[in-house]
């Protein structure tokens, strides 16, 4: 994001709004985040508005399939996911400059935000994260995305599965697979990733593996 002077801007340029949004995590860790005013948005990049997310039928189905494989797991979600997707080319957006933004008063009343990356809150915005991702996953990754939910995706060797859910992935497999994925997965993406088989909260179920034993 960089400031341009009102000037400029075209006079037919749509000019959205800017917010910033302060959160609590369930982990208790704070975080603030510049959001673009999707509501007002009025003009289409073209990309479609959703990101598909995995469904709980099949993320049932993962955790029964790595039980009865005894495959292990990790869960991971991306830093600030929207943000890595770039606008199509010649796509620009311009908002005004928020009150909480630190050269408002300096530059509130002559210039305007100029925005050439996806920001969360834009329409399209999900949409474009989850075409950005698909691209690491099947160009970098060369995984297969399944057929059955577009948001499974497996290599070829059958000793990994990912599910996926906006920007946060749940993984089951061998774990000299998952290690060396997730270890890769970070040349690509800032994410913040759960220990071989650590309990972790997914989809809102607490995910732990047990080991039982027969005697």
């Amino acid at each position: 994001i960089s400031t341009i002077p009102k000037n400029q801007v075209p006079e037919d340029q749509e000019i959205g709004n800017c917010i910033v949004l302060l959160d609590r995590k369930r982990d208790g860790r704070r975080k603030s985040r510049t959001v673009y005013n999707g509501a007002s948005q009025k003009f289409k990049i073209g990309t479609g508005f959703v990101s598909p997310t995995l469904s709980q039928n099949t993320f049932a189905v993962l955790l029964a399939y790595a039980a009865q494989r005894g495959f292990d797991f990790r869960t991971a979600d991306v830093k600030s996911a929207f943000l890595y997707a770039d606008l199509p080319a010649g796509t620009e957006l311009f908002a005004k400059i928020p009150k909480s933004h630190p050269d408002f008063e300096k530059l509130g009343k002559t210039h305007y935000l100029k925005i050439t990356k996806n920001l969360y809150g834009t329409k399209e915005g999900p949409s474009l994260w989850w075409l950005h991702l698909l691209k690491i996953l099947k160009t970098k990754f060369h995984l297969v995305q399944s057929s059955v939910d577009e948001c499974v995706f497996f290599n070829v060797k059958l000793t990994m599965f990912l599910g996926i859910y906006v920007d946060d992935i749940f993984a089951v497999g061998d774990a000299r697979v998952l290690n060396n994925f997730f270890a890769d997965l970070r040349k690509e993406l800032t994410i913040r990733c759960t220990e071989l088989n650590e309990a972790a909260d997914f989809l809102g179920a607490i995910v732990q593996k047990v080991m039982v034993s027969s005697a």
